[in-house]
């Protein structure tokens, strides 16, 4: 299968593969870690 594409091609599969599942992560990682949540502590100080 590799004589189907260029190296150069191969380059721009991988990276359309892996742009899609960067962004993925980077969504779970805001929900589920809650990247920049504030403390409660913090809502509570006047």
């Amino acid at each position: 299968m590799s004589e189907l594409l260029s190296p150069l091609e191969w380059f721009f599969v991988v990276l359309l593969a892996v742009v899609p599942l960067a962004g993925l992560g980077l969504h779970l990682w805001i929900m589920f870690i809650g990247h920049g949540k504030r403390d409660q502590n913090d809502e509570q100080a006047p």
